[in-house]
């Protein structure tokens, strides 16, 4: 699941806007998010805002603990979901309060010989 992540910096912080992402369930999908837009406030304060698409798992999505994952160029980043609201209507939507972000860096294959 490629995504063309984009972001800005500025005075207030920094905003990641993106097409797609999912969130997980330790190693089980939770729901596929479109549309997201992670902020990071003054105070280094992470949050979340989305659509949920229909794939979701609505059983997996109520479970702790939820992990975002936006796919990179060269891995992916992850912010634990803390405090998540879902709407209980459509259009689905979440909006979330995340911890730290963590970054997995993925190195390419390369052949042996």
């Amino acid at each position: 699941m490629g995504d063309d992540a984009g972001h800005s910096v500025n005075n207030s912080g920094a905003v990641i806007r993106g097409v797609v992402a999912r969130i997980v369930w330790a190693r089980f999908p939770a729901a596929v998010i479109e549309g997201y837009t992670v902020t990071r406030s003054r105070a280094g304060a992470w949050s979340l805002t989305a659509a949920i698409v229909i794939s979701a798992n609505a059983y997996n999505l109520r479970q702790t603990p939820l992990t975002l994952v936006v796919s990179t160029e060269h891995g992916e980043w992850r912010w634990p979901i803390r405090t998540p609201i879902v709407s209980d209507r459509p259009p689905f939507h979440i909006a979330a309060d995340l911890g730290a972000l963590e970054e997995i860096r993925h190195e390419p294959l390369r052949a042996t010989r």
